[in-house]
């Protein structure tokens, strides 16, 4: 069995490139991996949602991966921005989240 981190990192690359399509299972287990451990601060765990984030955009946003995969994608990439929403206590974290939501408005799907 491989460490946490590791069945992160693979998990990412799975969600990333399509590895397994017709397999939505990955994104769920990937966020409960890839959870708040207690010790984390609100920096790291701001980091790790964005990461979140990232990672569904850009899986989105790339037209070689299948569009039912990207849609999956889509559908769940609001569950970090939430998150992050509620983390936002100054002006310059509502910001970055409100780019974000932003950015997220251009996505395009095509046909």
């Amino acid at each position: 069995m491989l460490p946490e981190f590791l069945q992160i990192e693979v998990l990412r690359r799975k969600i990333r490139y399509a590895e397994e399509p017709d397999n939505p299972g990955l994104i769920k287990l990937f966020f409960e991996l890839d959870s708040a451990p207690e010790t984390e601060t609100l920096l790291q765990r701001r980091l790790r949602l964005r990461a979140q984030y990232v990672l569904l955009y850009e899986t989105v946003e790339d037209a070689n991966n299948p569009s039912h995969w990207r849609r999956t994608c889509l559908n769940v990439i609001y569950r970090p921005l939430y998150e992050l929403r509620q983390l936002a206590n100054n002006a310059l974290s509502r910001e970055d989240v409100a780019l974000l939501f932003t950015q997220l408005k251009s996505i395009n799907l095509g046909a």
